[in-house]
């Protein structure tokens, strides 16, 4: 059997039906099923699969890692779709939050009706194995052959899977025991109705990208299907391959009819999809743009999930798909000139998606973080930071209304109240929530990083007598990074009042950004510094370093010359020498090259730090200068000391180049050819790294690459 990729691939580049209907033949039973789950009506399911597949046909173009995974979505959002009405929404809400009592489950009549919704949440790894698994029947050797992966590692996905599934469940109500996976293996099989698999082969024949297929292909009648006699022929043998059992499956399409289409013989048939269908396929995302569709849409975009699709987003480079996922996801409009200045890294571009999100939809945006998966994420804590920024006067009720549940619910109100009586909330959490616990640390510390500005002095001082331990360095270090850029000289007053040095190193990192790059206080940080030793003055030198070379390159290059310790050089260069302008890092580079030694190697290779971006100029300067050295001359996996040390950084810098940054593949491609590798197939694994990310902005050419540098695309 063929990968799912090689398949799409064919079916998008050279219009292979056959293809097509090999995806339709491993995966269609799974999405009848779960279509049958979701809508407890069997014509609705019918419907869903079609429309399932359609969705696929014309979104073959693009990087979809996991097939079943993606096809299981889909249809779980699609099958919603279909059954639920706006106002059975909200009924369905409100007696779910009327419900408050858990329900032990323990047969599958009372599982089914959820379980998909809980497999939805899932990690894509974990998800991807226990569809296979469990709704498409396949075993664990067979998956692992599948995936390339040993059986032990399937066994180990498919039990965190059933562990986390297990969570999910219970976060809905349901308390599944140690029997959830035989709940899940004991389901039973929803056969396949002999007329959808007719109608889910003429998908196969409408032709890659199209947008819906004609009324002639949806039609059922002899009469009408008649009227097309290849489409018969094609049809037939696909049901018969559909019907047949999986065991006896062929294992690739040329075995199944005899011969392959030619990809003439497909654009012969591909005209007839260019009409609209009333069935046509509805996305997530084409949802009118209301403020409960939006809630809803975001509802189900998780934390990790938001992230990802920016780094997907970023990595494609494509302007023009950024603009209508916003608009489709988050009700967002930007002006393509606004996304292509906006698509050069991911940070940067989601902090963009973020301010305009909480800028337009402040209400959707708070119930996205109540129901977050990571509160201790970038996302949530600029999201907020956004929201209150931009909405200072948000009205607190309606708030209440709309947020009206979720994880961190609580969390997400206490902070909004907070912009009116900061003190009297943070009172309130510290006498309302056990000392000692995360919940009340995370509270602690998110009141203090929303702050309101006109009170940071008053918190500050009161957090000075009241607070100490965790709680003293969860708040304070997050005050004191708002209030070093407006008041620099209270912040320098408090720091140098703190005596226990942890406390004092991490509240002088989080005040720098105010204190050096806005404020210039550099000799006040410095005098601060030299009170602290060890890791806690290492991480305080690095944050100066990161910030002073932002400012004033002249004034920090002549600083470290002047330093004596070891220590405190290796750990001002990582984060200088990246980011010095280009006359100025050759200027570095000519004088430590010519002092070269061990140490030394180990602090420059350190520096080949792609999370500081301008990886195309600094990080690969350092690579070239560095295997100019005999002992560094060809990069390969295996070794030890530097050369190890050299080989990781390498790799870590193929695999951010385009994710991170946005950084043309192409100059990546140039880079890794220039280099000199110990054995091709360690050429090969660092063209990998590039080859994922390449493959979601220009699959042709990353896949001709890849090929030419031995990468393994299968």
């Amino acid at each position: 059997m063929r990968p799912d990729s090689e398949l799409l691939h064919r079916y998008h580049r050279l219009g292979d039906a056959l293809a097509f209907a090999e995806l339709v033949r491993a995966h269609s039973i799974m999405v009848h099923a779960t279509a049958c789950r979701v809508t407890q009506n069997a014509a609705l399911a019918e419907e869903v699969a079609q429309e399932v597949f359609l969705a696929l046909a014309h979104r073959s173009h693009e990087a979809i890692l996991s097939v079943p995974a993606w096809l299981h979505r889909v249809t779980w959002v699609k099958a919603q779709n279909a059954v639920r009405g706006e106002a059975r929404r909200r009924r369905m809400e409100h007696e779910a939050a009327l419900k408050a009592q858990e329900v032990e489950v323990s047969d599958w009549e009372q599982l089914s009706p959820e379980v998909d919704a809980a497999m939805d949440e899932l990690p894509e790894a974990l998800r991807s194995v226990l569809i296979e698994h469990f709704l498409e029947r396949r075993s664990q050797i067979e998956i692992a052959a599948r995936l390339g992966m040993s059986q032990s590692s399937i066994s180990r996905l498919i039990a965190q899977g059933v562990q986390q599934l297990r969570d999910k469940l219970r976060e809905r109500g349901l308390i599944v025991g140690a029997g959830l996976a035989t709940l899940l293996e004991a389901q039973p099989v929803v056969a396949l109705p002999a007329g959808l698999s007719v109608e889910l082969g003429k998908i196969a024949l409408s032709g890659p990208g199209v947008g819906q297929l004609p009324p002639l292909l949806l039609m059922t009648t002899k009469t009408q299907i008649a009227a097309v006699g290849l489409l018969v022929l094609a049809c037939t043998t696909l049901s018969y391959q559909l019907t047949k059992p999986s065991s006896t499956a062929p294992t690739s399409t040329s075995e199944a009819v005899g011969q392959t289409q030619s990809p003439a013989a497909a654009k012969a048939i591909s005209p007839l999809a260019t009409q609209a269908s009333p069935t046509a396929a509805l996305r997530l995302e084409d949802l009118a743009d209301t403020p409960e569709s939006r809630m809803a849409k975001l509802r189900k975009l998780t934390s990790s999930g938001f992230d990802k699709l920016m780094r997907e987003l970023v990595a494609s480079g494509d302007a023009a798909l950024a603009r209508r996922k916003l608009k489709g996801l988050m009700g967002l409009d930007f002006t393509e000139e606004e996304m292509k200045a906006a698509l050069h890294d991911d940070k940067g571009f989601t902090m963009a998606v973020l301010k305009r999100l909480a800028a337009n939809h402040p209400l959707e945006a708070l119930a996205w973080l109540a129901g977050s998966d990571d509160p201790n994420g970038f996302s949530f804590w600029a999201t907020m930071g956004y929201v209150l920024e931009s909405h200072p006067d948000i009205n607190v009720a309606e708030v209440y209304t709309k947020v009206s549940s979720g994880p961190y619910r609580d969390l997400v109100l206490s902070l909004v109240r907070a912009q009116r009586a900061p003190m009297a909330e943070l009172s309130r959490v510290l006498t309302t929530t056990q000392a000692g616990t995360a919940a009340r640390y995370q509270a602690i510390r998110s009141l203090a990083a929303h702050w309101p500005k006109r009170q940071h002095a008053e918190a500050a001082q009161w957090a000075m007598n009241n607070l100490q331990g965790d709680e003293l360095r969860g708040f304070l270090p997050e005050l004191l990074y708002r209030h070093a850029e407006t008041s620099p000289d209270e912040t320098l007053d408090i720091l140098r009042s703190i005596t226990d040095p942890a406390i004092l190193s991490v509240s002088l990192t989080r005040a720098m950004r105010g204190l050096v790059q806005k404020k210039g206080r550099v000799s006040d940080v410095l005098s601060l510094i030299d009170s602290l030793q060890g890791d806690q003055r290492a991480k305080a030198l690095a944050e100066l370093s990161g910030r002073w070379v932002r400012v004033d390159q002249k004034g920090l290059l002549e600083w470290i010359n002047q330093l004596e310790s070891p220590a405190d050089f290796d750990a001002t260069l990582p984060m200088t020498l990246p980011q010095l302008t280009k006359d100025n890092r050759k200027h570095a580079l000519d004088s430590l090259m010519s002092q070269i030694d061990e140490p030394l190697e180990s602090t420059l290779i350190q520096s080949i730090n792609p999370s500081l971006g301008g990886i195309a100029e600094a990080a690969t300067e350092i690579v070239h200068r560095l295997m100019q050295l005999p002992q560094l001359s060809s990069i390969g996996s295996g070794q030890k000391g530097n050369q190890e040390l050299l080989w990781k950084a390498v790799n870590q810098l193929a695999a951010d180049w385009v994710v991170s940054h946005g950084g043309s593949p192409q100059k990546a491609a140039q880079w890794i050819d220039s280099l000199t590798f110990r054995t091709p197939a360690d050429k090969a694994a660092v063209a990998t790294q590039l080859y994922r990310q390449w493959k979601l902005r220009d699959p042709a050419a990353a896949g001709n690459w890849a090929a030419r540098m031995g990468v393994n695309i299968r």
